[in-house]
């Protein structure tokens, strides 16, 4: 049967330093040789169950001097027992070494292990504090934002609502017809003036300054009256446009007949 070398040396040490009284799985025989009287073979086996297989054997010789065999076997053991209590007691010493460390590290570890506790509960603390504070400000800006969207909003409704008002501030057409109908008296008179004077077959034609300045004001009385209407609605610009057609039909009517009229040297220097 084939074994291992450590699988052997294993059983081998076993066998040798089990005691046989408490294990039945080994057996020890001595036998002589019957070639050789003064020879003896030493043979241990493994016994299993009903099946026994042997470990090995040693011869043993006869020898003339068993005491200083004996002598050498009770040293041999003596020193090996010293060697193995130095080695025990440093194995002890080295355990208990082990131990207090052991002990050392585990307090460390709880130690550590409630730091580690309490700074996570203060940080989770902070981050609470700090995620309120961020939402508090959200909310904040988010209202602020509302409030100036619901004012941006007033203000472009109102605008919306001002301006078909500013289109009644306008000038309209018929004004600017009246204006024009009020400055052709002017630019007749213009034109009578611009005559040459040293033609004599043209007749004396009265100075008509006074009555020019008089139609100015009238027809600057008649142009501010619609500039006042405009700013009514539109549903009255029909009425005011009816009178002033007649007040300008009035002012044409009246400077006719005082280029017609010659008025009296006093009356020009009153209205100078």
């Amino acid at each position: 049967m084939e074994m291992k070398m450590e699988q052997y040396i294993q059983e081998l040490t076993e066998a040798l330093t089990t005691d046989l009284r408490q294990s039945g799985k080994y057996s020890f025989d001595l036998s002589c040789n019957m070639e050789d009287e003064s020879m003896i073979v030493f043979s241990y086996e493994k016994v299993l169950k009903d099946v026994s297989f042997k470990l090995g054997s040693v011869e043993l010789h006869k020898v003339t001097k068993p005491l200083d065999v004996i002598k050498e076997l009770i040293n041999y053991g003596l020193d090996h027992c010293t060697e193995l209590k130095a080695r025990n007691a440093h194995l002890l010493r080295e355990n208990k070494r082990l131990e207090e460390e052991q002990e050392y590290i585990a307090k460390e570890m709880e130690k550590y292990v409630q730091v580690k506790e309490t700074l996570e509960q203060d940080l989770y603390t902070r981050f609470v504090l700090v995620l309120n504070e961020k939402k508090s400000k959200i909310r904040n800006l988010q209202q602020k934002l509302q409030q100036v969207q619901d004012n941006s909003d007033g203000m472009t409704t109102f605008q919306k609502e001002i301006v078909p008002e500013d289109d009644y501030e306008g000038s309209t057409d018929e004004e600017n017809t009246e204006n024009n109908d009020c400055s052709q008296p002017t630019t007749s008179a213009r034109g009578m003036h611009g005559c040459d004077p040293h033609d004599e077959t043209l007749p004396d034609v009265p100075d008509i300054a006074p009555s020019r300045k008089r139609r100015q004001r009238h027809c600057r009385g008649d142009g501010s009256e619609p500039k006042r209407e405009s700013s009514k609605p539109q549903e009255k610009g029909w009425v005011a446009t009816t009178d002033k057609k007649s007040n300008s039909k009035q002012a044409a009517a009246e400077n006719s007949a005082a280029n017609k009229i010659p008025q009296e040297p006093e009356d020009l220097f009153e209205e100078i």
